[in-house]
């Protein structure tokens, strides 16, 4: 996944090199218990919300519903990911 996010989005297309130069780094961003919300290595003060979305979803797949739920909370609101119980009386 990091290869084919390199080669699709200009901003990652050195993101293979990094990981390979700096694979501490990495590997601690990695065993992160939320690496969705930690600083990603080298790129977190150039990229937008959704290239660091998409770096979480290339290497951290198990992550990518919690980075997809803030990109959608920060972009158009918190209201389109809060769920709301569905009363089954209103329902009939």
């Amino acid at each position: 996944n990091i290869i084919a996010t390199s080669q699709t989005v200009l901003m990652l297309r050195d993101l293979p090199d990094s990981v390979a130069r700096n694979e501490q780094m990495w590997r601690h961003w990695y065993d992160e218990d939320a690496p969705e919300q930690a600083k990603i290595p080298e790129y977190d003060d150039r990229l937008s919300l959704f290239e660091k979305l998409l770096v979480v979803r290339s290497i951290r797949e198990d992550r990518a519903l919690l980075s997809v739920q803030t990109y959608i909370s920060e972009t158009i609101g918190q209201r389109y990911i809060d769920s709301r119980p569905l009363n089954l009386r209103d329902t009939e």
